[in-house]
């Protein structure tokens, strides 16, 4: 009957962070596969806004009709991973440009580093002990803040809809 299951979904999540993860990788010894990453990494944060809009305005879930638990089990699992991949996607472009174009004021990072300021970044802490120096730098950092937001909407709705639901 052609719908996908929660199950596919799931899969779906984890293997398109998986590869996302092995390209990163790959990148790292690789430079000629940076830019290629660039364009799947902003295609993956493209496809997680369209998701979670999706599943805010119209309650998508895989397979319609199924149960409650397994649907807030979804959201929970998709909205997880929508972090994740956010994260090593950003991740990865604050080291690809700072290695190119040093945007960041700290410039020998290892990956976890800016896995790091991107965390800082997306919970919009800013601690300010890495910070953006360049105009691009601030462009990439406020793209992330814009993606963020949407993330942290989608996160606040998503628990609040759980709550109303339940009540």
């Amino acid at each position: 009957h052609g719908a996908v299951t929660l199950r596919q979904a799931e899969t779906y999540l984890v293997a398109t962070t998986v590869l996302l993860a092995a390209l990163f990788s790959a990148a790292q010894f690789y430079s000629v596969f940076g830019w290629g990453v660039l364009l799947l990494g902003n295609l993956r944060i493209l496809q997680i806004l369209s998701l979670n809009l999706i599943t805010l305005f119209f309650d998508y879930t895989p397979s319609q009709g199924v149960p409650a638990i397994q649907r807030a089990r979804w959201h929970f699992v998709a909205l997880v991973f929508s972090l994740l991949d956010t994260l090593l996607v950003f991740a990865f472009m604050y080291q690809f440009f700072n290695q190119r174009f040093s945007i960041l004021n700290a410039h020998s990072l290892n990956f976890l580093d800016y896995f790091y300021y991107s965390l800082v970044t997306l919970a919009t802490v800013g601690y300010g002990d890495i910070h953006p120096v360049t105009v691009l730098g601030r462009c990439l950092a406020s793209y992330q803040v814009i993606v963020s937001l949407f993330l942290i909407v989608f996160l606040v709705s998503g628990v609040i809809g759980r709550f109303q639901r339940q009540a």
